[in-house]
């Protein structure tokens, strides 16, 4: 269970998979960077500013057609492609030759990341039953391999490929396996595969790992699926097959079931697939899972503020599904399923739920099969559940926020992170006595923890993975029997230069922001770095959704921190560092609390002497990108540069169109401005593509992409352009007046996948850093 998952832009676990084509990987490298710069001649400015006009009154806000490509939420191919082709083109040509004096800088940033990344490893295994699951790299290897050995005694199978990524992309373009599940016999491997970056769907294959027989496209155009029970009858395979389908605007709202047989070098559908549930409302999502003990799969329709589960028994899979509690406003919930209960993850107040005022932090309570079977009155919320009482203190602080649950047999498994200094913790109770509940004794520097697949369920070991910016990985085993904790690896810091953890610090300190609410900021630099004004610094921002900041391990900051820059992470208002509270703080109409704790961090930066204006950069994406550009516009002065990638600078524009794909998914977050004025003049205050003005403006790197299905591609081209025209600093030798706009037409929103593909986008932003703070 993944409570994060759900909400904001967390996707299902899926790793992106993107192989350039052949005969260019020596584009690959320096891809990226259309520019649309200052430094231009004054023609040529103008041409481009002409090519970018004549593409956005060229763009459309009507819904595209099935088959037409999606240019963002709002191209479609029939209609914009020779304009935008033209227009990328063009800019790209220039940004080229802008950025051809930081090709070396960006060579050696690349490779000194890549030295980070081991060239050939493998994960520590896991056991699920009878066998050991892990993954690994080959040298050379752009994306994993996964594998599993059986652990029986006296087993001399050896290594057992499951599915080798990177075969699959040895003759196509373009590769992404969006989901791997196992049947629950491990007799039968299913993933989704995408061979086009121009969809949003999948089409589903099956592998026998008992002959090594794959099956193709046994399902098409789907977004996730799930295995029910496996029956076997002579040398046949029975099973139904549980996935979900998209409306024209890529939102899964269908689930479907159909009977398969598998047999000999065939499969076979033994009935027409049935709808199982549908979901009309446009701001829902449908997503299936099946519960840990395999008993039954969950259908899960959740929008950002709410939800509703139905099951299905495993076993019975052609049985109506049963609602487990219909939707109330304001109240998310998700389960898992042991010892014949259900366990519920949920923000509500089950004693007077339907009357609740804002959502409250998560609990758990149960409900059992029983008390589901005799449900009278499906449509009572919280009918049958039962509390479970779990003492919320802990050695970290006196509240603490679920944040997931990991379930076997005999224990839970709670994952939370303080409300009050928003540092992570686990603590474990046996299911038969939520008393004696115990927390793991864990490092206090730990960041960020990262639960295993924990998929053994008779098993009592419960894995997790620690980290740190400073930090690789710390993989541990806890055995929840014994009360025992034992370290399985610990990832050293590779590649050069060489770096000494013991050398830099990390730590969090508490800001004062506006209206003197303490905002924490994680801060990572050299020893002996402060109090000198000195230092180029980065802050990270995002503040949306509820969401967590990723402040784990990342290779590619190491490059940063040995040359002596400042990362720090702003934990603003909007995020989920300190519970429920602190989400709905920074959200709806009060989304501008985000922006003043933002500022505040970087003004705390410069006071306290770590700092300053002519040294400091932000960094944000997709929301994170909102918070910079209102950044931007309220305190230009304490900024030297941003890159801002995919940023969602237009709320105002997309809130106001329904007909965009995310934005009935997204009232919740945000407003609703057609329905409410006092909601439009309040969005309308902070947009930042409406509150551009005439003023000096810090340098930028703005990225977007053709492919984009969250940001539309008009919101990152609307900002450069409306920058270029109100900026009053447009001296075209200074570096700090560099304005890049960086168009991909081969990855979507989250950037390029593989091993390396996010270490060549980091490069080319550091590069950028180093150009436009003169370093």
């Amino acid at each position: 269970m993944v409570l994060a998952s759900q909400r904001g832009e967390c996707v299902a676990i899926a790793p992106t998979i993107t192989l350039a084509s052949p005969g260019t990987a020596s584009a690959v490298f320096l891809e990226g960077a259309e520019m649309m710069s200052s430094r231009l001649s004054p023609q040529v400015r103008a041409n481009l500013t002409k090519k970018c006009q004549e593409f956005l009154n060229n763009h459309t806000s009507a819904r595209p057609s099935s088959s037409s490509r999606s240019y963002g939420r709002n191209y479609s191919a029939s209609t914009v492609p020779d304009v935008l082709n033209s227009f990328i083109r063009d800019t790209n040509a220039h940004v080229d030759k802008i950025m051809e004096d930081t090709t070396l800088r960006q060579r050696t940033l690349y490779l000194e990341m890549k030295s980070r990344t081991p060239a050939d490893s493998a994960s520590v295994p896991e056991t699920v039953d009878m066998y050991d699951y892990y993954s690994r790299y080959e040298t050379n290897d752009i994306f994993p391999i996964y594998c599993r050995a059986k652990n029986e005694p006296g087993s001399q199978s050896g290594e057992e490929v499951v599915l080798n990524i990177n075969e699959l992309g040895r003759h196509v373009d373009y590769v992404h396996v969006g989901i791997l599940k196992m049947s629950a016999d491990h007799h039968f491997l299913g993933y989704t595969l995408a061979t086009s970056a121009a969809t949003a769907s999948f089409d589903l294959y099956l592998k026998d790992l008992r002959g090594n027989k794959s099956y193709g496209q046994v399902v098409q155009d789907i977004t996730g699926f799930e295995w029910s029970h496996i029956f076997y009858d002579q040398k046949k395979v029975h099973t139904t097959l549980f996935f979900t389908k998209a409306d024209m605007n890529n939102r899964p709202f269908q689930a479907w079931s159909v009977q398969i047989e598998i047999c000999n070098e065939a499969v076979t559908y033994m009935s027409e697939p049935d709808l199982v549930f549908e979901e009309p409302d446009e701001a829902c999502y449908v997503d299936l899972q099946r519960t840990k003990d395999g008993k039954f799969i969950t259908i899960t329709s959740n929008s950002k503020s709410s939800s509703e589960v139905h099951v299905v028994e495993s076993q019975s899979p052609t049985l109506p599904p049963k609602c487990i509690s219909p939707r109330v406003a304001n109240v998310e919930y998700y389960i898992d399923h042991v010892q014949n209960s259900f366990y519920i993850v949920h923000n509500g107040r089950p004693a007077s739920a339907e009357t609740a005022g804002d959502p409250a932090d998560y609990t758990l309570s149960t409900l059992s099969d029983k008390d589901l079977r005799h449900q009278n009155h499906p449509s009572k919320p919280f009918l049958g559940w039962k509390n479970v009482p779990i003492e919320n203190s802990s050695h970290a602080s006196s509240t603490a926020q679920i944040e997931d649950i990991d379930l076997v047999s005999e224990y839970c498994a709670l994952f939370e992170r303080s409300t009050r200094t928003g540092m992570p913790q686990v603590r474990v109770f046996p299911l038969d006595d939520a008393s004696s509940i115990t927390t793991l004794n864990l490092p206090s520097q730990v960041c960020n923890i990262e639960p295993g697949m924990n998929q053994d369920y008779f098993g009592h070991r419960l894995r997790l993975t620690l980290s740190s910016p400073l930090s690789p990985g710390k993989v541990l085993s806890y055995n929840m029997a014994e009360d025992s904790l034992e370290t399985m690896r610990e990832e050293p810091i590779i590649g050069f230069p060489r770096l000494d953890p013991q050398e830099f610090q990390c730590y969090t300190v508490m800001v004062k922001s506006h209206d003197g609410v303490e905002v924490p900021m994680t801060l990572v630099h050299r020893n002996g770095l402060a109090n000198k004004h000195e230092a180029p610094a980065l802050l990270h921002g995002y503040g949306a959704y509820g969401m967590n900041f990723d402040v784990s391990f990342h290779a590619e900051r190491l490059s940063l921190l040995t040359r002596g820059w400042i990362v720090a992470f702003a934990h603003v208002r909007g995020g989920g560092e300190l519970g429920r509270a602190w989400y709905n703080d920074g959200k709806g109409m009060k989304k501008t609390n985000s922006i003043h704790d933002y500022l505040a961090c970087a003004e705390w930066l410069i006071e306290e002497g770590f700092t300053r204006p002519e040294l400091l950069a932000g960094h944000g994406m997709s929301a994170g990108g909102l918070l910079l550009g209102a950044a931007s516009n309220w305190r230009p002065e304490l900024f030297r540069a941003m890159v801002m990638k995919v940023p969602f600078v237009d709320p105002l524009g997309s809130m106001c169109d329904p007909n965009e794909a995310l934005t009935l998914h997204e009232y919740d977050e945000w407003g609703n401005p057609g329905k409410d004025h006092c909601v439009k003049q309040y969005i309308e205050s902070y947009s930042p593509l409406q509150n551009v003005t005439s003023q000096k403006y810090p340098a930028m790197l703005v990225t977007g992409s053709t492919l984009d299905d969250r940001v539309p591609l008009k919101q990152p081209v609307s900002w450069v352009q409306r920058i270029r025209e109100r900026r009053t600093n447009t001296d075209n030798s200074d570096p700090a007046n560099l304005l890049l706009l960086h168009i991909d037409e081969d990855v979507g929103h989250f950037g390029e996948g593989g091993r390396y593909g996010h270490l060549k986008e980091a490069a080319f932003e550091y590069s950028f850093l180093e150009k436009a703070l003169g370093l």
